[in-house]
């Protein structure tokens, strides 16, 4: 996993994230991410992903699966959707 960083879509930093990118077309992208932190974080809501290599895009989050350890908090997977080109 990768090291990037989520904003929310005034741009305003919100969590750094570990993601893995799967596929990028000019028709769309997406891939999983995981937060760094715990940070209230809503489904279907635009957020935007910066990728380890500087490049940024628009995307939504739907929430996947929550990875429970014993005596830890919640880590939420998220399922992280973009259209257009990442720059």
């Amino acid at each position: 996993m990768a090291l990037g960083k989520l904003y929310d879509y005034n741009n305003d930093f919100l969590v750094d994230v570990n993601y893995t990118f799967h596929n990028d077309t000019d028709a769309g992208w997406w891939g999983e991410l995981v937060p760094r932190q715990h940070r209230p974080i809503l489904d279907d809501t635009r957020y935007i992903i910066e990728l380890a290599d500087g490049r940024r895009g628009g995307c939504s989050l739907h929430k996947r699966v929550n990875r429970a350890t014993m005596g830890a908090p919640s880590v939420f997977v998220y399922n992280f959707r973009g259209r257009g080109l990442l720059r």
